[in-house]
């Protein structure tokens, strides 16, 4: 019993989860007193990180009920690649030469006007919080706990600091060397079973070997015991073949190709005239002469999407079912 409840109190003092997690651990107290944990469960859970494609939860829903696992989404509309790594922890971002007041009153961290973002500890610029983001906080500053606030009055807006409020007064600190912002979800939520990654399509890359690169960085850094990388789905066949056979070479069968999936076609018997397409069939939809146009493309056709990018409701449900189905062939769950 030491030897357990020893391993949970390192894990906690690491932040590896925080306290909701340790609770869910709880088997039972003996009238004795004694507590005891099941530490099988610590892992027993998703977490996903991405932009709006991911913050809109449709297919994170989906993912849940069919596994029957808790999906943390940490997803927030808009971010770039290089910002997800940084607010997942792989590229962290760094604070310097600020005094963070004993008092609850907010300190600057930095300016977009003046300083174009946060900083990273691999020289990048990153902004976060632009369209919310409640996994972020609170955070971390060194051993200080607050809230990371953005007070532009919108994504745009380049008057806009990112300010820093401690949660708790306290002994005043200077912080005179480069110190990591950690956020929530960093801390908590960076132990899953099952880590999701799915970012590229706000751009945050120079080329695609950053962007692999970028992948392998939040693989890593997370605790994570399987990672499934889900990829872009805008654009044809040609446009996206470069990319995806970049991602399928590095990351194998954990490399779900959702263009190729979703718009994979679905002949008649002669193999050559294309009457449906998978993520359709999926979703319960008749194409239209546009969507078999765009599906022979490679492209997902109009039906499966609200614009040029996001999905509709039915077609997130399809998506779920592609994720469970990989992961049950890959023996995740």
């Amino acid at each position: 019993m030491k030897n357990i409840l020893f391993v949970l109190a390192l894990l906690v003092s690491f932040g590896s989860f925080g306290q909701e997690n340790k609770d869910s651990l709880l088997v039972h107290q003996t009238s004795a007193g004694e507590v005891k944990y099941d530490l099988s469960l610590i892992n027993n859970y998703i977490t996903c990180w991405g932009d709006s494609l991911t913050a809109s939860g449709g297919w994170i829903a989906q993912l849940s009920n069919l596994s029957g696992m808790t999906v943390y989404n940490g997803g927030t509309g808009g971010e770039s690649s290089r910002t997800i790594l940084a607010r997942q922890g792989g590229d962290v971002m760094l604070v310097n030469n600020i005094i963070i007041p004993a008092e609850t009153t907010s300190v600057l961290i930095a300016s977009r006007d003046l300083d174009g973002g946060i900083n990273t500890a691999l020289g990048h610029k990153v902004t976060p919080l632009l369209q919310g983001g409640a996994h972020f906080n609170p955070c971390f500053i060194g051993d200080v706990e607050g809230v990371l606030q953005w007070t532009g009055t919108g994504n745009s807006d380049l008057r806009g600091d990112w300010e820093f409020t401690r949660t708790e007064p306290g002994k005043e600190i200077v912080i005179n060397s480069p110190t990591p912002i950690r956020t929530n979800f960093d801390m908590n939520k960076n132990t899953p079973h099952l880590q999701v990654i799915f970012m590229g399509q706000n751009g945050g890359y120079s080329d695609l070997r950053e962007l692999i690169i970028q992948h392998k960085l939040l693989i890593e850094h997370s605790k994570a015991e399987n990672t499934i990388i889900l990829g872009l789905s805008s654009g044809t066949a040609k446009y996206r073949a470069k990319y995806e056979n970049a991602m399928r070479e590095e990351f194998g069968e954990y490399f779900i190709s959702l263009r190729e999936n979703l718009a994979a076609p679905i002949y008649k018997s002669d193999s050559k005239t294309i009457l449906n397409c998978y993520g359709l069939k999926g979703a319960g939809l008749t194409p239209t002469q546009k969507d078999l146009n765009e599906i022979a493309l490679g492209k997902l056709p109009q039906q499966l999407l609200l614009d040029s990018v996001h999905y509709t409701s039915a077609t997130n449900t399809v998506i779920g079912n592609l994720i469970y189905t990989k992961c049950k062939d890959l023996n995740i769950f």
